[in-house]
């Protein structure tokens, strides 16, 4: 039975990997193709800026929906269908933005699949929270969220190579994320299973008899969470770098082709090697997602818990002051060997400004789950999508008001890769608060062992 269980949680962990990089295809197409839709949809750059603002409204919508009333209806209902049925609803949105006519139609269907997005984080993450022991959650979390960095890429790519394909490229780039999404969601419908929450706390894993975790989301449970200072620190951290790291995330290839690489006349060369400067240089996110997770975990085995914030700070720091450089050098030179060079220096700038920040990611997570009772872990990761949508929000209206000529330029990424800088400096508070409260949380949990081996006594 265990066995089954294991191979069963194995599955289950790899298609939700899939599914969130099916996701990220499907986002990462409309910055790719920014220019041949706002000519096929008949839009400019401030209406997507408005656009992408409101759906990120919703999206915080959703995510709280989920968070909170998510946890509610899987006391009544299969999380699994649940989880299956709205992941589903933002398969179909994508799909039918194929045959979109106008902005407005595009708008709304994209919207739309805001409604049904908002389920996967707080569900999803939740899950792994409950798949996994403390001291392998940190990795988990960093190779999830390798899931993000190949789904952006993926969209990039097919974006950017299908979209030279006159009036129809970024429609056919759309229906292929259509189909492989819908294939990842059919995976885990065969697949995936529900974890059984307490399984792997350390203070439940030796009951002699199969645990039974009932304790359920309360509202005094979420104004616990609230005070959790390394949860709400951490929250308004990620608001701060949201504004940085979501509002390039849709902005920086046209950036790229329209700021950075002026020396190269033609303007669909330029959307390519914009595309491939990002694709290179994202690759740094992928060791710095794994590493990271797996170097917190090793410092909260040895009991060194402020290592794993330590840890995270550097990364933030180091890698968002090598963004400077990779966000405001331009392709420069006179000859073939100095625009060799200078791409060498932007290359390697954006690798490691990638990897740098990315060390953080699983650690953040796994902070989350530490700190909090596993009931409330879908609240906090509903908060963590919330503040990234309003650090995003906050990062395109910047944009809408301060857009000279439709363009973004070298002043407006100064100001947003700022606001990634304070919100690193933010992690010093959890340095003292996140060892406390971790202590605490166990305290909690050894105590409600005691009510549960009473309770399987009676």
């Amino acid at each position: 039975m265990d066995d089954e269980y294991e191979r069963k949680r194995r599955l289950s962990f790899l298609y939700l990997f899939l599914i969130y990089s099916a996701l990220f295809i499907c986002r990462g197409i409309l910055p790719a193709n920014l220019n041949p839709m706002m000519v096929s949809l008949g839009t400019n750059r401030p209406s997507i800026a408005w656009l992408m603002a409101i759906d990120l409204l919703v999206l915080i919508v959703s995510i709280l929906f989920f968070g909170y009333f998510g946890e509610k209806l899987s006391e009544k209902y299969s999380i699994k269908k649940f989880f299956i049925i709205f992941q589903i609803g933002w398969v179909i949105c994508f799909g039918l933005i194929v045959f979109s006519q106008n902005f407005l139609q595009f708008s709304i269907l994209h919207v739309l699949s805001a409604v049904f997005r908002g389920s996967y984080l707080p569900i999803a993450y939740a899950m792994i929270g409950d798949f996994y022991p403390p001291k392998e959650r940190g990795a988990k979390f960093g190779t999830i969220s390798v899931g993000l960095i190949l789904g952006a890429g993926g969209g990039l790519l097919f974006g950017t190579l299908l979209g030279n394909i006159p009036d129809i490229g970024w429609r056919i780039a759309y229906g292929l994320g259509f189909i492989l999404s819908l294939l990842a969601v059919e995976g885990y419908t065969r697949n995936g299973i529900i974890p059984r929450r307490g399984k792997y706390e350390p203070e439940l894993q030796d009951l002699e008899k199969e645990v039974k975790y009932d304790y359920k989301i309360t509202l005094s449970s979420l104004k616990k969470l609230f005070k959790t200072k390394s949860v709400g620190i951490l929250l308004i951290a990620v608001l701060i770098t949201g504004v940085t790291t979501t509002t390039l995330g849709i902005w920086s290839l046209d950036y790229f082709t329209f700021s950075q690489l002026t020396i190269i006349a033609d303007i669909d060369f330029r959307r390519l090697i914009a595309m491939m400067i990002f694709l290179i240089a994202g690759f740094g996110a992928i060791p710095g997602n794994i590493w990271g997770g797996k170097w917190g975990d090793k410092y909260y085995k040895a009991g060194k818990l402020r290592g794993r914030v330590i840890f995270s700070i550097v990364g933030i720091i180091v890698g968002f002051t090598c963004f400077f450089g990779f966000y405001l050098i331009p392709l420069f030179g006179a000859t073939t060997w100095e625009i060799i060079l200078s791409a060498t220096l932007i290359l390697s700038l954006g690798f490691l400004g990638f990897l740098f920040t990315s060390l953080s990611v699983g650690n953040q997570f796994a902070i989350y789950s530490e700190v909090c009772v596993p009931e409330a872990r879908a609240s906090a990761n509903s908060l963590h999508g919330v503040m990234v949508s309003i650090g995003g929000i906050v990062g395109n209206l910047l944009l809408v008001f301060s857009i000279t000529g439709f363009l973004i330029l070298p002043f407006h990424v100064t100001i947003l890769v700022t606001f990634g800088i304070i919100g690193g400096l933010l992690w010093i508070i959890p340095l003292f608060t996140y060892p406390r409260e971790e202590k605490e949380c166990r305290d909690l949990m050894a105590k409600r062992r005691v009510e549960m081996e009473q309770k399987f006594s009676e």
